[in-house]
């Protein structure tokens, strides 16, 4: 702002504008009395700031501001840099410790509120990261939000990121754009996550979510919510685009809407509990477990697989549970699919479609091994082609107290690969 460097001819006219200078700023700074790059709409009482009207681009700090609270008045603004001299700068850039409570608007260049450490955000209106992250910390963030977050993603924690949303948090369109992405995430939503990517991503550290609100994603094949590890999911609102977990034990219960859409809409490589009340559908396969114990189901809701040769549920290992509700598959479909063992009581409706061509067939319920089956329900099948309401691949249990049916041409009601062990009350 101020010149301090003179020429080595200067003379005393220079010199004495130096010592005017110097006052000046010292003037200045005992005034604001501000650290790093806040300028005079941001005052300071010890540790507490208070922002008010606009605080021009570079923003607030540097970087080194530990264990303060920064309030952003209602109507007040926090620029970062979106032009030279200073572009690319974020808004908002402090240590580790703080505390922002955002009233106004926080608008950075790359990000919004950039934090070295752990970092508690309380948004009541909007923070913006125009080519970055609406908030980043290089520790544990914390976040209450009611207002509007968005950017490239729209939180991101090298650690665990707890997050309560009765707002928006979203990406723009189209990319690899994310919500929410931490190493561990803790998430209560009741507002919208809307991104093209991954709406929630965790990394080895699992994730905990319970969603109220709405959860999607645009891109096809993308996950709604991804974890690299376990999953603890309940939800009772409206989860567009896949879940999905890689490793760690999983237990989903549904309340609500999960849709797939062309991909999978819950995938996982290890054990899933799941307990469904609600809908779950897909235009592949509705459920694919691969884990060591696979899936242990309870569903009163419905699981469809809308696509032709889908799977509403595929176990690739042992598949165990009860279902009260309905499991549908459509043409040259599976409804209930083990790749090992099964064991299932049902007293819903377990249907497929037909037989279409001579590559495929629609079945009701297959163990590729031992299939032990007590049926109170219906178990059905279309009426057209190669259909099979039960098969087993080595031996199949069967207590029907109601209806198994199969239709269509060289159609099964029940076929075994080895012993076939029926009970069959008369009706």
């Amino acid at each position: 702002m101020y010149e301090r460097s003179v020429g080595r001819a200067g003379g005393r006219a220079s010199r004495d504008l130096w010592l005017a200078s110097t006052a000046l700023v010292a003037g200045l700074a005992a005034m604001t009395a501000m650290p790093g790059n806040a300028l005079a709409d941001c005052n300071a009482t010890g540790s507490i700031i208070s922002c008010s009207g606009t605080t021009a681009s570079p923003g607030y700090g540097d970087g080194t501001q530990n264990n303060q609270t920064i309030t952003i008045e209602a109507g007040a603004t926090v620029l970062g840099g979106e032009g030279p001299p200073t572009a690319n700068t974020s808004a908002i850039t402090i240590g580790s410790g703080n505390i922002v409570n955002n009233g106004g608007g926080v608008t950075g260049g790359i990000d919004a509120i950039s934090s070295t450490g752990n970092v508690l955000v309380n948004n009541t209106a909007t923070i913006t990261a125009n080519g970055g992250k609406g908030i980043i910390s290089g520790g544990d963030a914390k976040v209450n939000s009611t207002g509007v977050i968005s950017g490239q993603i729209g939180i991101q924690a090298v650690g665990t990121a707890t997050v309560v949303n009765s707002g928006t948090i979203s990406g723009p369109t189209g990319g690899t754009f994310e919500g929410i992405k931490a190493g561990a995430i803790s998430l209560v939503n009741s507002g919208t996550i809307a991104t093209a990517f991954a709406a929630v991503n965790a990394g080895t550290g699992g994730a905990s979510v319970i969603n109220q609100g709405t959860i999607s994603v645009t891109e096809a094949l993308s996950a709604a919510i991804s974890s690299d590890g376990g999953l603890t999911l309940d939800n009772s609102g409206t989860i567009s685009g896949s879940v999905s977990t890689l490793t760690g034990s999983s237990s989903i219960a549904n309340k609500g809407s999960i849709d797939g859409g062309g991909n999978i809409a819950i995938y996982t490589q290890d054990r899933l509990t799941l307990n469904n009340t609600g809908q779950i559908t897909s235009a592949g396969q509705g459920i694919s477990s691969i884990g060591a114990l696979s899936i242990v189901l309870s569903n009163t809701g419905k699981i469809n697989a809308t696509g032709a040769t889908g799977e509403a549920i595929t176990a690739y290992t042992n598949l165990s549970g009860t279902n009260g509700g309905q499991i549908t598959a459509t043409d040259d479909g599976i409804a209930v699919h083990a790749f090992r063992d099964m064991s299932l009581l049902d007293t819903g409706v377990i249907s497929t479609g037909n037989t279409t061509s001579s590559s495929t067939q629609a079945v009701g319920v297959q163990a590729d091994n031992v299939l032990t089956l007590t049926n109170k329900g219906n178990i059905l099948t279309g009426t057209s082609g190669a259909n099979v309401a039960i098969q087993a691949g080595a031996a199949a249990n069967v207590d029907n107290q109601a209806l198994i049916s199969a239709g269509g041409t060289d159609a099964y009601g029940i076929l075994s690969g080895g012993d076939v062990r029926l009970t069959n009350p008369a009706r």
